[in-house]
């Protein structure tokens, strides 16, 4: 009931709120519905719900809880010194979720917009060896960065991002008061700061870093037409998972990036499923997510279906794991033009 009364404000906000049920781990995400429709159920324990347009959700997804902590406060501080609203909540796992609303006008890119705000709210710097955390890129020594603005591969700091995940639409979070299915915890409300539902103004500086951003993902798009995507050090990194295991985890949305770059190259669809199912399993430290027919079944769904895989989205995926810099080394090396 405590979720209904949140849903019943969003409704006001958004009509079309969808939500999930998936009681535990080795249920499926099809139990789903949107609120108030014929397949809307008053006493469910949805567990989940979609973002709304106008809403960012802010949380930090690192291994270690206290540095979650430390990168959510500090981003708490910097929209409170804003005047922004805000909720914030415990995740019943290993994180905080910082709620909150915003005032787009006339925004043609809803989730490049998310995703500005998130970056030049709460990106940080970790230092691998004091273990601090700067909140202050000036602070980070200029030598550690290459002439594109990444991290040289070789830093002794790592940049510490949220999850850009939650910018794009319809993703789903963990619902108010729903149960975490690893932990069996509820998210749970921690605090408030002024009326949470307010759609906040958005600063003018922030306005120019999404024209910035605007202008490179149009300049990247087009580029896309004059060069062929998987001849490029982006493409050749995602697919060599002795090399991509070496960073962070970001095998599901590479995986969704292969399907459609390799499909074109293979005749048969059994074929593609045993490569993936292999790459999968060898390109992260950490224990797969994904079983071997979640994977086939992944294909099985793309196989017919065509998506653009731009040089943006996969140096998107190369950024939130920290690997742009050995990108940038690898266009040195081959004598080529990086354009950041």
């Amino acid at each position: 009931m405590a979720l209904t009364s949140y849903l019943r404000k969003y409704f006001r906000i958004q009509p079309e709120i969808t939500l999930c049920y998936r009681p535990s781990l080795k249920h499926a995400w099809n139990d789903r519905c949107n609120y108030l429709d014929d397949n809307y159920l008053e006493g469910k324990a949805y567990n989940h719900r979609s973002i709304l347009k106008n809403e960012v959700v802010a949380e930090y997804d690192e291994d270690d809880k206290e540095l979650n902590k430390k990168a959510i406060n500090e981003f708490i501080d910097r929209i409170k010194s804003m005047k922004w609203s805000y909720s914030l909540w415990t995740s019943g796992n290993k994180s905080m979720h910082c709620h909150f609303f915003i005032e787009p006008r006339e925004c043609s890119n809803i989730p490049l917009l998310k995703n500005t705000i998130l970056r030049q709210l709460g990106t940080y710097y970790y230092n691998k060896e004091t273990k601090n955390l700067i909140f202050d890129r000036n602070k980070v020594p200029r030598e550690e960065f290459n002439t594109f603005g990444y991290l040289n591969k070789d830093s002794k700091y790592r940049e510490i991002l949220p999850d850009l995940k939650l910018c794009s639409d319809n993703h789903l979070i963990r619902a108010e008061f729903g149960i975490h299915e690893k932990t069996g915890f509820t998210k749970e409300l921690i605090k408030t700061y002024k009326d949470p539902l307010k759609f906040n103004i958005i600063t003018e500086d922030l306005w120019l870093a999404y024209s910035n951003a605007v202008t490179q993902v149009t300049r990247q798009k087009t580029s896309n037409y004059l060069t062929e995507v998987n001849a490029l050090p982006e493409f050749r990194l995602l697919l060599d998972c002795d090399r991509f295991r070496n960073y962070g985890d970001g095998r599901e949305r590479a995986l969704f990036a292969l399907i459609h770059l390799l499909k074109p190259k293979y005749t048969k669809k059994e074929d593609l499923m045993e490569f993936l199912v292999t790459w999968y399993k060898y390109s992260s430290k950490a224990s797969p997510d994904l079983s071997d027919n979640q994977i086939r079944n992944k294909i099985n769904y793309h196989w017919g279906r065509n998506y653009i895989i731009t040089v943006k989205f996969l140096r998107d995926i190369l950024e939130d794991i920290n690997a742009m810099g050995e990108v940038v080394e690898a266009y040195k090396k081959e004598g080529r033009a990086f354009e950041g």
